[in-house]
């Protein structure tokens, strides 16, 4: 055995100095090499051994990186404290004494102080998973193992390769322990917790559960506050912050706590986190839970949306998750626009219509039939995403309660594009989108984002990514013949609504939203009561119709007695082909109470195309008077002499400057002065057609980026004109990444763990050329405003750059850390 060792040190040292030594000779291989071999032979034959392959490399320096409190630092592969030491039979080896115990550490061994090579409890694997491992009791020695043998290749590069052993008291090292059940803690103010103030995971204050799914605790001895105000808490989940629990569900990161107020003292707090992960509370056995909110702060500018008029639609379909109803009146809206028309003030923003079909997690299934030529919809909850509003220092109770989805391009995923369709999809007619709960994005003070995917809706009401039968709706809808009117006190009128899909079973309601103003019967007799103003609804609700399809009328009441025009006109007498002059009219509104008042909201009807006495008729609401006007022939002068012309003095526009996107216009109205110049014909003009072009109505269009002076001129030869400034601005129509995808290693080195994306955006002349940079999932990477990705955790998401000029324009790169 002796021989064999001296002869496993020549050979170890031949290799690394190249040269041998026997018997304290020192001959180099290239001249001794038999010599060498000789003397190998030998030690084979006395020693009764085969050679071994191992060998020790001193060459590399080996060491235990990983989360566990014993090591000299949490995943940091230059720390020299957790180098391992070589041993003779060529392994390397780490050893830590009193270890605590605990149900999961990780660790992994990496190779001269950096993450390029590293190794787990495999061979041939580049990026080997963590080794996770449990101690089952306190003060145990552990000992990593690192076995080196043979080569794998890594990125074109021979690396070296290997596995990791760990041992516990000299054992195989057990396997984490995988907690049985989900775990629930209620954190809080310590008046209410048991004395604890804020801690996620304090046994005393653990829930426990019920056969129901659901979990509870019992608080005694709780005391009003002192100064009076709510104890706040909230449920914890597994001894984490995240998720949390409040009334109306998962909390979101940053917003309220749940709110719990005592006012006697020595009561008696339970608090239930229901199987719908639901917080309720009960004071003294008297459920104190609040009532879901409403909101006064709801985004339904357009009523239910029932499809386009005159333009052939497509059918969206939209689950909307049972989270996403933090208020009682929250309800699935739709927003959209249509090519490059971004979505300013949520025009086109309408509620969407139910269907039957309610899912397993309490989603329920919403749709909407928007035109063809609508490119980009986003979904949401309905509550309008408002900034912090002054009440007090209090949030306004829909701060951060807005959801929706991301900005949801309507062309087609194309191949390779999504991960559900690597071949593409043609289009989304009738197919569903679902959100992925896991892909919010905080977007402060708006709420938060969602992205999803989209799933074809079969007629079961069920959604997979497979072809098949589709999901029918049989439109149930409802009409009136008018959608406003004006009542005097103690008039009424009938309004007559018009029914489709509607079966004899159906429930039609009428209600009235102020019933002091205007009633309503069940046969549509609307009957007014007193001034002020009132909606009139119709509901209709099929039997299998989730909710009811609302129809609405507008009544204004008054209590007019009669109008009267009181001052004629200054000019009551005309040539033909003048125009009516109103100057001077004062019309009179006297109502029921004997007072009255000067009006101008009114309007005229008359005809002076013909000779003779004419009448003009004044209304105002349903109230009309009238007076008469002469039209006298034409005449030609008698006499030579030249006729008075009057010349315009001044040319004047409502807007002095117009800002325009690319592509849209705008109206200007222009007026001469004196009213009653000769003639009052104009000449629009454009200094830069390139830029913007007017027409004769004064109605400006942009043509492209830059400015432009729209000059309004009067023809009367008095050279008087005014101007207007045009400035155009070019929207982003695109946004591009410099990659498209992009692997990290979260314990990589530097550039292992990072990487710069750069934006750019088309055209090449927009305004605007910044992007804003966000992540699917902080917790996987983060970006910051230049476009560095850091890695964070394992995973994939996907980082965005989204054009900043309001055009929601956006590229994203997908971003898989190992």
């Amino acid at each position: 055995m002796l021989v064999y060792y001296y002869c496993r040190t020549s050979f170890y040292i031949m290799v690394k100095y190249n040269y041998i030594n026997v018997g304290g000779l020192h001959m180099r291989i290239n001249k001794f090499f038999s010599v060498f071999l000789s003397l190998l032979m030998v030690c084979s034959i006395f020693g009764g051994l085969s050679v071994s392959a191992t060998t020790i490399d001193k060459t590399h320096t080996y060491t235990v990186v990983g989360d566990a409190p014993f090591l000299g630092a949490k995943w940091d592969p230059t720390t020299v404290a957790d180098d391992m030491v070589v041993q003779s039979d060529g392994t390397y080896k780490k050893t830590y004494t009193n270890v605590s115990k605990s149900d999961c550490y990780s660790i992994k061994v990496t190779e001269d102080h950096d993450w390029s090579v590293n190794f787990g409890s495999n061979l041939g694997e580049n990026e080997p998973q963590n080794i996770e491992f449990s101690v089952p009791m306190d003060n145990s020695t552990v000992d990593v193992i690192l076995t080196l043998k043979g080569t794998r290749n890594k990125d074109g590069k021979v690396i070296t390769d290997g596995f990791v052993k760990v041992l516990v008291d000299g054992v195989d090292a057990p396997g984490k322990v995988v907690p049985t059940e989900t775990t629930h803690y209620v954190a809080g103010e310590a008046g209410l917790c048991n004395g604890i103030n804020w801690e996620k995971d304090n046994e005393i204050n653990k829930m426990t559960k019920n056969q129901d799914g659901s979990y509870e605790i019992t608080l005694k001895g709780v005391n009003p506050k002192t100064d009076g105000t709510p104890y706040e808490f909230y449920v914890t989940t597994n001894g984490q912050w995240e998720p949390g629990y409040v009334y109306y569900g998962e909390k979101d990161p940053g917003s309220e706590n749940a709110l719990l107020t005592i006012t006697e003292p020595n009561s008696t707090v339970k608090i239930v986190l229901t199987a719908k992960l639901k917080v309720r509370v009960y004071v003294n056995d008297k459920e104190v839970t609040p009532e879901m909110r409403k909101s006064e702060f709801v985004t339904s500018l357009g009523g239910t949306y029932t499809g386009p008029i005159n333009n052939k639609s497509k059918r969206y379909f939209f689950a909307m998750p049972e989270k996403w109803f933090n208020f009682s009146n929250a309800t699935a809206c739709a927003f959209w626009w249509s090519g490059e028309d971004a979505c300013y003030d949520q025009q086109h923003s309408y509620i969407m219509r139910p269907t039957s079909i309610k899912t397993d997690d309490d989603s329920v299934v919403y749709y909407i039939d928007v035109a063809e030529s609508v490119h980009n919809i986003i979904f949401t909850n309905g509550i309008e995403g408002s900034e912090k509003r002054p009440i007090g220092n209090d949030y306004d109770p829909n701060y951060n309660k807005n959801l929706q989805t991301f900005s949801i391009n309507l062309d087609r995923y194309k191949a390779g594009e999504c991960d559900l369709y690597p071949d593409g999809v043609d289009n989304f007619d009738n197919m569903i989108y679902v959100v992925d709960s896991n892909s919010r994005i905080s977007v402060d003070p708006s709420g938060y984002l969602y992205k999803g995917n989209w799933y074809y809706l079969h007629s079961d009401g069920k959604w997979d990514t497979s072809k098949g039968s589709t999901y029918e709706i049989h439109n149930t809808n409802v009409k009136l013949n008018t959608r406003r009117a004006n009542l005097t006190v103690d008039n009424f009128i009938y309004l007559v609504p018009t029914f489709k899909n509607v079966r004899t079973e159906a429930e039609i309601k009428w209600t009235s939203s102020n019933p002091e103003v205007a009633t309503v019967d069940n046969d549509g007799k609307v009957t007014a009561k007193s001034v002020g103003d009132a909606t009139i609804s119709i509901s209709v609700q099929n039997p299998d119709d989730k909710e009811p399809v609302v129809t609405t009328c507008k009544i204004k009441v008054n209590n007019i007695y009669r109008i009267a025009v009181t001052k004629l006109p200054n000019k009551i007498e005309y040539a033909l082909g003048e125009g009516l002059d109103v100057s001077g009219l004062e019309v009179t509104v006297y109502y029921k109470d004997g007072t009255s008042k000067v009006v101008e909201n009114y309007t005229l009807d008359y005809d002076l195309t013909r000779v003779g006495e004419r009448t003009v008729t004044v209304q105002h609401y349903d109230y009309i008077d009238t007076f008469k006007v002469k039209v006298n022939p034409k005449t030609e002068p008698t006499n030579l002499t030249k006729p008075t012309v009057k010349k315009v003095t001044k040319v004047e526009v409502n807007k002095k400057s117009v800002a325009l996107l690319n592509g849209r216009s705008a109206v200007v109205k222009a007026t001469v002065t004196p009213n009653n110049a000769t003639n009052k014909k104009l000449k629009w003009t454009s200094s830069n057609s390139k830029v913007a072009v007017v027409n004769s109505q004064g109605k400006i269009t942009a043509k492209g980026r830059g400015n432009a002076t729209i000059k309004v001129m009067a023809l009367d030869g008095s050279n008087k004109y005014a101007t207007i400034r045009v400035t155009v601005k070019q929207p982003v129509t695109s946004v591009k990444l410099s990659r498209n995808s992009a692997i990290l290693k979260v314990k990589g080195n530097a550039k292992q763990k990072t990487v710069t994306l750069k934006a750019t955006v088309n055209p090449k002349n927009a305004n605007v050329k910044s992007v804003k940079w966000t992540t699917s999932k902080s917790k996987i990477a983060t970006v910051n405003s230049k476009g560095k990705v850091t890695a964070k955790k394992k995973g994939t998401c996907f980082i965005y750059a989204t054009a900043k000029d309001g055009s929601k324009k956006y590229a994203k790169c997908k971003i898989t850390v190992k």
